[in-house]
């Protein structure tokens, strides 16, 4: 499944005239939590585990005066993350990630 699972195609009109037009995909650079878990198959759990080792890069979004905010995976180091494991199980590479 792609993350850009949706309508590829829309409908312009020109005048009396319509066209279809291809949407360009764009992969997002960062996930929520549960979007992360539920496109690459790691629990919440495993994705903050990761993010205290330092394996994968994230952001958290707070408001002035909230303690609470969003925490935003990146997506290309969940992707460099996932993509270093083998068919086995097996780890290719271990690449640490600065903070």
């Amino acid at each position: 499944m792609k993350l850009t699972d949706r309508p590829l195609r829309t409908t312009k009109r020109s005048g009396s005239h319509s066209f279809q037009t291809e949407k360009p995909e764009l992969e997002p650079c960062y996930l929520r939590i549960s979007q992360a878990s539920y496109y690459f198959g790691v629990s919440r759990s495993r994705l903050f585990s990761l993010i205290a080792e330092g394996v994968i890069r994230s952001r958290l979004i707070l408001q002035a005066g909230r303690i609470r905010g969003v925490r935003l995976i990146d997506v290309r180091s969940l992707r460099d993350y996932v993509e270093s494991w083998d068919s086995e199980g097996k780890r290719i590479k271990r690449k640490e990630v600065e903070a």
